[in-house]
Parts: C-alpha cells; sequence; structure tokens
C-alpha cells in the first residue's frame, strides 16, 4: 500500500490525497472540504477536516462494511468483464 501524500491541480482545483495509515482508505480534500475514500469510491459526504476523515475510517458500523462489500463485488464484476474482453 502507498502511504504518500498526493498533491495534482485540475481544472483551477486543488486536491490533496492521503492515505490512512492501517487501512484501505484515504482522506482527499477537494478545495475546502474533505471526504473518504477507498479506491475510486467515495465513502462520505463532505467533511470538514483530515481528522473527521481518520475518525471515519475507524467507522465498522454494518453500513460502512455493507459499503466496503459493495465495492468488493463492483470490483470483482469489472475485472471479470475486462477478462472477458481480452479472452474475445
Amino acid at each position: 500500500m502507498n502511504n504518500e501524500e498526493t498533491t495534482t491541480t485540475n481544472e483551477n482545483q486543488l486536491v490533496q490525497q492521503i492515505p490512512i495509515e492501517g487501512t484501505p482508505f484515504t482522506a482527499v480534500k477537494l478545495e475546502d472540504y474533505w471526504f473518504l475514500t477507498m479506491g475510486k469510491y467515495r465513502l462520505t459526504e463532505k467533511l470538514k477536516s483530515l481528522e473527521e476523515c481518520k475518525e471515519e475510517a475507524k467507522d465498522a458500523s454494518w453500513y460502512r462494511i455493507m459499503q466496503i462489500i459493495n465495492i468488493m463485488i463492483k470490483e470483482n464484476k469489472e475485472q471479470e468483464e475486462q477478462l472477458k474482453q481480452m479472452l474475445n
């Protein structure tokens, strides 16, 4: 897992990504708000700080568990589709 902070600029928007240690999550800052992601999937609404993202990363509620399961299912389906396309 890459634990390096990255900052990119995209069409006048500054985007900062900070992996949250010990988790599969990344805190993303876009303009003046933060949100928690897992891969390309956004898990939270707008948050006020990096600390709030870190607290959200500790959330082990059934809602968060179901979010992660859904992401894993989507990723698996995408990989299966890519494999099918490669084999045809």
